[in-house]
């Protein structure tokens, strides 16, 4: 009896870790399949496929086996984070507005998927990633896999005229030009211009922050490279938030620190600048810059195309607040404003900036625990910097990312809740969580 009371306790940590393993080795493997589907889906549904997109199907049934499991182990996942319960109260909301709306429940559904359905992910890699080293791996497999579709989306806009249309936009949107000009917005074949914008937002913040933490010429080519596949999506939001995590990166650098070092590294930052400024000017490339096509034709709206977008944005922010006048508290409907609606085929719809869609659509009912629940994940990133130490990277560029959405383009476009932005994002973030837990585990079973 003795014999077997002992080879059972110490059979029980190796059955421990076993299911440890594997529970790690299920969520890495999870990831993987909704990362690589939704990054590479444009490539992924060029397959003959009897009109289903394999993709969407593919990162679909990931997030729903995600689901599936957080359910079976919903007695033992631990402490429930602020960010998690703001998702909760947002779904309970929804599903109230879904009873009450007007739309057929199908679009509803989908209003609710767009919104709610691949944040899942986050919550299943905080709970089911247990290793340092998945969740690096994970996020890894974000960056590079980005990195790889910005490239391919500067390659699609220098060989523009000679690539076939199916390699220049998805079959779900169209290709994006402006009036005058041979350009053509790049898409990297995510999704259309605007959505490819926010994802290479995302890849571009993560990367700086790495240069920052761990700067690399590699880390630096990446950064490059990022910011290149931004500037080809042509989107005035996008191209200003790049420039601006550029420029806030390079002060975060040169500011790092304590001492002699950080003090140089700010003198030679000033004195690079000011002999660049000086050089280009000389040589008359500051007015080449500012007569660019970039900066006069789309920043400053001289191109007709740009100024019609310019006054589209502000004749879509006029109605989204006249309706919401007119209906603040319960919105007008849940999925009201989405293309697929009855609503779109008799009224004007509101595309564009997410605050505005969403307050239409469900008024201050939903717009509260929305904003609640993005906010909420804002500050645990930013609670994160510093107990991830040589990681608090990844907690700063998603910090970086989340500023640029949450404080700029939520009221230009609803690029934040595109498909393949929202697994790149909401998979980061939950690797970041994973990594803080990790962190606090090791710490509590070191502490005396």
């Amino acid at each position: 009896m003795h014999t077997n009371a002992t080879s059972q306790a110490r059979s029980l940590p190796v059955t421990v870790v076993g299911t440890e393993r594997l529970r790690d080795s299920t969520a890495f493997a999870l990831s993987v399949v909704l990362v690589l589907a939704a990054s590479f889906r444009g490539f992924i549904n060029l397959i003959p496929s009897a009109g289903v997109e394999v993709a969407t199907l593919g990162s679909d049934l990931a997030v729903a086996a995600m689901a599936a499991i957080l359910l079976i182990r919903l007695p033992h996942l631990g402490r429930v984070e602020s960010w998690m319960l703001f998702m909760g109260l947002t779904f309970l909301v929804c599903l109230a507005l879904l009873a009450a709306g007007p739309e057929p429940i199908d679009v509803a559904l989908l209003a609710i998927r767009s919104l709610l359905f691949y944040p899942i992910a986050a919550i299943f890699g905080a709970f089911l990633v247990r290793k340092q080293r998945t969740a690096l791996k994970i996020v890894d497999l974000v960056m590079y896999s980005g990195l790889a579709i910005m490239v391919f989306g500067c390659l699609q806009y220098v060989y523009r005229s000679s690539l076939p249309s199916w390699l220049l936009f998805p079959s779900d949107t169209y290709l994006f030009g402006y009036y005058g000009t041979d350009i053509t917005r790049s898409t990297g074949l995510v999704g259309n211009s605007i959505v490819y914008g926010t994802y290479g937002l995302l890849i571009l913040a993560l990367w700086l922050a790495r240069a920052c933490w761990k700067p690399s010429l590699i880390t630096l080519l990446a950064c490059g490279l990022s910011l290149g596949g931004v500037l080809v999506s042509f989107s005035r939001v996008s191209i200003a938030a790049g420039v601006g995590l550029a420029i806030a990166a390079a002060i975060v650098y040169m500011t790092r620190g304590r001492g002699s070092g950080a003090a140089v590294r700010v003198v030679a930052g000033v004195a690079v600048l000011a002999v660049a400024v000086l050089v280009a000017a000389s040589f008359g490339w500051l007015d080449a810059v500012a007569g660019s096509f970039i900066v006069d034709g789309l920043m400053n709206s001289s191109n007709l195309t740009a100024a019609e977008s310019a006054a589209g944005h502000e004749a879509f922010a006029d109605a989204a607040m006249s309706i919401f006048q007119s209906h603040p508290v319960f919105g007008v409907g849940l999925g009201t404003q989405s293309v697929f609606s009855e609503n779109a085929r008799s009224s004007r719809i509101i595309t564009d900036g997410f605050y505005y869609s969403n307050l239409v659509e469900g008024g201050l009912f939903l717009g509260v625990p929305l904003v609640c629940f993005l906010g909420s994940a804002a500050f645990g990133a930013i609670r994160s910097v510093k107990p991830l130490r040589g990681e608090g990277w990844i907690a700063a560029g998603l910090v970086g990312y989340m500023a640029t959405q949450l404080l700029l383009a939520g009221f230009y476009n609803t690029g934040f809740f595109g498909k393949v932005p929202q697994v790149a994002f909401w998979v980061t973030f939950g690797a970041m969580i994973a990594l803080g837990r990790i962190a606090s585990h090791e710490e509590a079973s070191m502490a005396p």
